[in-house]
């Protein structure tokens, strides 16, 4: 299941470049600066308190180098957008940015065929069509001869992001947007690069990979890094779920949503009865996988083992990670500020204290649509901005990912 879960992420990250529909006309100069002062004024009136982000003086200086760009006749649609994503992303609120819309914009759109996974810091091939199968599992050294920690800096100015793990994880995904490789300088075309893999003896392989575009995303065939096993974690049966592993109830919670057809209030209640019923010292809450959504969703079950905790002492754990983002981030600090829980894994990819609660709209003429965050939330009043951490840190290894062995679970049952 996981390597349909990995196929269905890599299409979706990619569909957003990807299309079948032919190529609009380009725009003109004056629709540009039409649609850069439709997004300056939506962000100024629209957003929480962009001026605590950015001074005004900076935010002109910013949008004028924007303007810049889209009065160049030589500027095309792809690289006006680019140029908007980027004055976007430099807000550092990971919640506000600026991406493509459906329709024609993506028809013009490349994507190379990289599924990437980052371990310790480095970038591995994880899922990629048949031609490049040769290298999965290899790491990822250098796009057109430009070694990676530069395709990293250069590729920063395009990431909205508050903290590095976010920018990291991000990085890592987007060396697959060949035009946003070609916007930074990186390619000057964007319907193939050279790529370098470096084996585990070091040796270096350099393959022409050709992106793909249009309904080439959805005929092309993957391959994926074979794998001895798939940890439980990885393979989500619904919303949420709960699994038992002799002293340790582990709970899987994916998205902060709720299934319709089975009530959260339900399952609190079904996990409540099975840990009263069973023989159980500890209780895992895994938020690794998490993107967010309705924080307030999980409360009830929070609340729920907080009381279980001081009944019973009942000792509560919550796995964190660079995937557990805005409300997850959010649950995993009500649960160890409410419930007492121990945080085992990595800091997370978003902030305990962030912008969020997002709105939206779309440029006339630019197929692109601007996000913004609303509110501000502060999980950790007072404490430091940026990730989550762990109270047990447990790193992912691409040894780990291969043969299965799910590190910071294993640390919960173990503890």
């Amino acid at each position: 299941m996981f390597r349909n879960m990995l196929k269905t992420t890599l299409c979706l990250a990619l569909a957003l470049l990807l299309a079948a529909l032919p190529a609009a006309a380009e725009t003109n100069v004056e629709e540009r600066l039409s649609d850069l002062e439709t997004l300056r004024a939506g962000l100024e009136e629209g957003h929480y308190d962009l001026f605590a982000l950015v001074t005004p003086e900076e935010w002109e200086a910013r949008v004028e180098k924007a303007a810049e760009t889209l009065r160049d006749e030589d500027t095309d649609d792809i690289t006006a957008c680019y140029a908007l994503i980027e004055l976007v992303a430099s807000l550092g609120d990971a919640h506000t940015q600026a991406w493509f819309t459906g329709g024609n914009a993506q028809g013009m759109l490349r994507a190379l065929p990289l599924q990437t996974g980052l371990f310790s810091g480095r970038v591995y091939l994880l899922a990629t069509t048949e031609p490049y199968a040769d290298y999965l599992g290899m790491e990822i050294t250098a796009i057109a001869g430009v070694p990676m920690a530069e395709v990293f800096a250069r590729l920063t100015p395009l990431i909205s992001y508050d903290n590095e793990v976010r920018l990291q994880t991000q990085l890592a995904a987007n060396i697959a947007d060949a035009e946003g490789l070609r916007y930074v300088g990186i390619l000057d075309d964007a319907s193939r690069a050279e790529v370098t893999f470096t084996d585990a003896q070091g040796a270096q392989h350099t393959a022409t990979v050709e992106a793909l575009v249009g309904e080439e995303m959805y005929t092309a065939q993957f391959s994926f890094l074979e794998r001895e096993a798939t940890p439980a974690a990885e393979q989500p049966a619904g919303l949420y779920e709960y699994r038992n592993y002799g002293d340790t109830l582990w709970i899987g919670y994916y998205s902060c949503a709720e299934d319709p057809e089975y009530p959260m209030a339900d399952f609190v209640e079904n996990v409540a009865a099975e840990l009263e019923a069973g023989n159980y010292a500890k209780v895992c809450v895994d938020l690794r996988y998490n993107g967010g959504g309705n924080s307030a969703i999980l409360e009830p079950l929070i609340d729920r083992l907080a009381g279980l905790r001081d009944k019973t002492g009942l000792a509560v754990y919550a796995l964190i990670g660079e995937n557990t983002f805005s409300s997850a981030v959010m649950n995993a600090a009500q649960l160890k500020t409410r419930a007492g829980a121990t945080l085992v894994g990595t800091p997370t990819g978003g902030s305990a204290n962030h912008y969020g609660e997002i709105q939206s709209f779309t440029l006339e003429h630019l197929p692109l649509t601007v996000y913004y965050s609303t509110k501000y939330f502060e999980m950790l009043p007072g404490g430091p901005n940026g990730s989550l951490m762990p109270d047990i840190e447990v790193e992912r290894t691409l040894t780990d990912y291969v043969s299965g062995k799910d590190a910071a679970l294993q640390a919960v049952l173990e503890a």
